[in-house]
């Protein structure tokens, strides 16, 4: 297994962990951020309140007469399924193995999963409207523009709503997302229109500190009373595989469990932004 496919199954991994965990403890079966909006505490026990918020505000914003979505990055299939049961033919983008298996299951005859990337997907139909919840830092801007128009029904849709690094980009312990200058600079340059822009920075930025508190109180005294208990049964055979291992173990736990990984620190370092755009008739994509 090379470099690149270790960090794509890490991340898939990394995700199916959050998935599980937020499911049983909290109910959701989402993997966005929420949508913390002034009428909900910000704390893990309001978590699925605040993500069916925030799923509940992008719903608001697909226009009339959308019938047909793709939603790119699928995660488990949780938001396709509720777009389903609200009348949408929704198909899905699903590249991780389990959560993808997870989609199918949820949507069984409802809609085709494809377990590919995006840019790899083999996509026959066309749909009224391409969906990027979280899935938009992830794929190339272009590519992602590109063949979302070469998907779309005539008049189709693109709704986007992630984070970008704010320009100039401050270094930062929380990792992801486009540049926005770039990204500014972009989307002009294709037939799109602007209908709909939000910044909801502020009201995304408190799972941060949710994550922090959960680490805090939990993660970390958690692998302190682990590795004290194996040393304290199998003490050689631990020391060696924590001095073999030390490096790597080290540099997940600061980048994972740093302090500055805190809601301040986001939005100092990113934008979080929603698009609506709809294809524009009778305009050409501008050349870079």
């Amino acid at each position: 297994m090379d470099k690149h496919a270790r960090r794509e199954l890490t991340k898939e991994l990394a995700l199916e962990a959050g998935y599980r965990i937020i499911k049983f403890t909290t109910g959701s079966e989402y993997l966005h951020y929420g949508r913390f909006e002034p009428d909900i505490p910000r704390d893990y026990i309001h978590l699925k309140t605040a993500q069916d918020r925030y799923l509940d505000r992008l719903i608001e914003l697909i226009p009339a007469g959308v019938r047909s979505i793709l939603d790119v990055g699928a995660g488990s299939g949780k938001t396709a399924e509720v777009l389903t049961g609200k009348g949408y033919k929704v198909d899905c983008v699903s590249p991780g193995r389990t959560l993808a298996a997870i989609a199918e299951t949820r949507l069984a005859s409802r809609g085709t999963v494809y377990r590919t990337t995006f840019q790899d997907a083999a996509i026959p139909a066309r749909y009224d409207l391409v969906l990027f919840s979280e899935s938009f830092q992830y794929i190339p801007m272009a590519a992602a523009i590109e063949k979302s128009l070469a998907l779309l029904n005539p008049g189709g849709h693109i709704l986007i709503a992630d984070f970008f690094n704010r320009s100039p980009n401050p270094p930062s312990a929380i990792r992801g997302g486009h540049k926005y200058s770039a990204w500014r600079e972009l989307y002009p340059r294709y037939p799109l229109e602007l209908l709909a822009e939000q910044d909801i920075t502020e009201e995304t930025a408190p799972l941060h500190d949710i994550v922090q508190a959960a680490n805090r109180e939990v993660l970390v005294p958690l692998m302190t009373n682990s590795r004290a208990a194996a040393l304290a049964r199998w003490p050689w055979s631990t020391r060696i595989l924590l001095r073999l291992f030390r490096g790597r173990i080290d540099a997940i736990l600061k980048r994972r469990l740093s302090p500055d990984r805190t809601g301040a620190e986001f939005a100092r370092g990113k934008i979080y932004k929603v698009y609506l755009f709809r294809v524009a008739t009778g305009r050409e994509a501008r050349p870079a």
